[in-house]
């Protein structure tokens, strides 16, 4: 499938959104697709009507959040795949049976970028986008 991956594009670039194009660029068959007819809604909070562009052919999710119930697209218009959300305030606000979220889609990342723990280190920190400013 053809898809335009959906995701946020901080400037300085941000863990989880910068993930999201990294992750679905190895998870999909075909290349990702700017100018693609089909739209994946990635990793991160997204799922705002916001970040709709246009009249794609369909629209699947796979992980998105929703920063705010008022700002989710209606998925009533259109053709939606909606794979997995990524907690149950989203699948409520979209609502979804309890059964179609997930988590975070990030705890995929040790099964396709493989770390092996340093010994030494107790804990490890990905700080939230907004929280650090360098």
């Amino acid at each position: 499938m053809n898809v335009r991956l959906i995701h946020y594009k901080a400037a300085k670039g941000n863990v989880g959104d910068d993930f999201s194009a990294w992750m679905f660029s190895r998870l999909l068959s075909t290349p990702l697709n700017e100018k693609a007819s089909s739209v994946l809604f990635g990793v991160g909070s997204i799922l705002d009507r916001r970040f709709l562009q246009g009249t794609p052919e369909r629209y699947s999710v796979f992980g998105s959040g929703a920063r705010s119930r008022h700002d989710v697209p209606d998925t009533t218009v259109g053709d939606w795949r909606i794979y997995a959300v990524r907690g149950p305030l989203t699948a409520r606000a979209l609502g979804l049976p309890c059964d179609r979220w997930v988590c975070d889609h990030g705890v995929l990342a040790p099964t396709l970028y493989p770390v092996v723990p340093d010994p030494q280190a107790e804990i490890g920190f990905v700080p939230y986008y907004p929280a650090s400013t360098d």
